[in-house]
């Protein structure tokens, strides 16, 4: 908890926003902004109801970098698509 409120107070935030690291979520930091498509991006998310994460993200850390070695793989065509979701499922049942 002490991480996280550090992380999100407003002078962090600006501060990573002003640095480029990420677009902040405190509200008033997305002023230190220094491009404008972070600052569009920064005024979308405002205005959703919604944010969806990438999928890597919401399946979990052993599935999602599961996920994340088999599409290299896939791409370069190192296993089959029947290779990969075995893969996925094994991960996905040893979660």
């Amino acid at each position: 908890m002490d991480f996280l409120r550090f992380l999100l107070n407003e002078e962090n935030q600006r501060e990573a926003a002003r640095l480029g690291i990420f677009v902040p979520v405190a509200h008033g930091s997305e002023e230190e902004l220094a491009t404008p498509y972070a600052r569009k991006v920064a005024e979308i998310i405002s205005e959703s109801a919604y944010h969806q994460v990438f999928l890597d993200q919401a399946l979990g850390t052993s599935v999602g970098a599961t996920v994340n070695d088999i599409s290299g793989d896939l791409a370069q065509g190192a296993i089959t698509p029947e290779e990969a979701a075995q893969k996925v499922e094994e991960a996905w049942q040893f979660r």
